[in-house]
């Protein structure tokens, strides 16, 4: 069987190695896990800042929607009014002073009612008053539909760029993530070399020293005196 002894300090150098190997690994592993949970951690506040800023956008032209709507409305509630004001008036000119006055008038005795014609006139005047009232109601509704549709456009767009920034500033976080995590693991091989190459010339100067130990040890076998038995064995032959 093949001699498996090994010099104590030659298993000294490999333990030593194997320590500072494992050290470093630890170390490293370490740094890269911080890296990379720190620059995540980062990553997703970046993500709930942008869902609280779309929610703030939100609000704002939900806001500006509800009021736009609500003057909007107020607009139809002015304009029947308007409506019912014109044909009230138009009532009231053309019966002034109720139906008993329209009978004398059309019986030509008073002059408190209107003639056909005057009525026709006012009639007129009443449906031109309806129909500006209606046309300023239309116009109006063009207006704050128009309002409401850019207040929507506005927001997407707010909305879409808050979503762009939040994706290009968390693209930035994750290549910084990857480039100080390639660093990181540039510098973790770059020191393994460095270790491994320091204990592999110190276990070389190791060998060395446990040759010439045993080649010393074998010299001095050489030149250490034959004891006084083997001395007389080979002098009585």
């Amino acid at each position: 069987m093949g001699n498996t002894y090994k010099d104590p300090r030659l298993e000294t150098v490999e333990q030593e190695k194997e320590a500072a190997l494992a050290e470093t690994d630890r170390v490293y592993e370490t740094l890269i896990d911080q890296t990379r949970t720190g620059y995540d951690q980062l990553i997703a506040a970046e993500e709930d800042y942008q869902a609280q800023q779309r929610e703030d956008q939100q609000k704002q032209t939900d806001l500006e929607i509800q009021e736009l709507q609500q003057e909007q409305a107020q607009l139809q509630t002015d304009y029947e009014n308007e409506e019912v004001a014109a044909y009230t008036d138009y009532r009231e000119q053309v019966n002034p002073y109720g139906v008993e006055a329209e009978k004398l008038a059309q019986a030509g005795l008073s002059r408190s009612g209107y003639s056909e014609r005057e009525k026709e006139d006012l009639f007129q005047t009443y449906r031109d008053r309806a129909a500006v009232a209606r046309e300023g109601y239309n116009q109006a509704v063009r207006e704050y539909s128009l309002a409401i549709q850019e207040a929507r456009d506005l927001n997407n767009a707010a909305l879409a760029e808050i979503a762009y920034n939040t994706l290009k500033k968390q693209t930035e976080l994750a290549l910084k993530a990857a480039d100080k995590i390639a660093q990181l693991q540039l510098k973790w091989e770059d020191l393994r070399l460095d270790q491994e190459k320091h204990f592999r010339e110190w276990a070389e100067d190791v060998q060395e020293q446990v040759e010439e130990t045993s080649h010393s040890g074998a010299v001095e076998q050489i030149r250490r005196p034959l004891s006084p038995t083997a001395t007389e064995s080979w002098d009585s032959r």
